[in-house]
């Protein structure tokens, strides 16, 4: 469940929990409930979400979103591409942020910089 004393838990920056605040102060909702919620932005309900999941999972959800970022970069026709790009560069700052929790932060800075050579 997403209580109020949940969102207010993660520090959210204080715009972002104002308009929490505002539209929804004080209401309980289901994680499907809350994905469906017209007020909240997509962005704040992905910031929301991957933050109430446990580190195995983001490690999963890193993996199956990293897999559909390539399949979008390699099917992505001209138009679609920057969007493709950009959606690649998210899933992979998440990964690498995930990533840092298990293996450490130099040891997912120098594996990025092996792409950089």
């Amino acid at each position: 469940m997403i209580t109020t004393e949940k969102i207010k838990n993660l520090k959210p920056c204080a715009n972002r929990l104002k308009n929490y605040l505002n539209y929804y102060e004080n209401k309980t909702f289901t994680y499907q409930e809350f994905i469906s919620l017209d007020e909240i932005s997509f962005e704040d309900k992905v910031w929301v979400l991957l933050r109430l999941m446990n580190l195995k999972d983001l490690v999963s959800l890193s993996q199956d979103t990293t897999q559909n970022a390539v399949q979008c970069v390699q099917n992505a026709d001209q138009d679609a591409y920057q969007d493709a790009a950009l959606y690649a560069q998210t899933v992979a700052h998440y990964a690498a942020r995930c990533a840092s929790q298990v293996v450490g932060r130099d040891f997912v800075l120098n594996l990025i910089l092996k792409f950089l050579k």
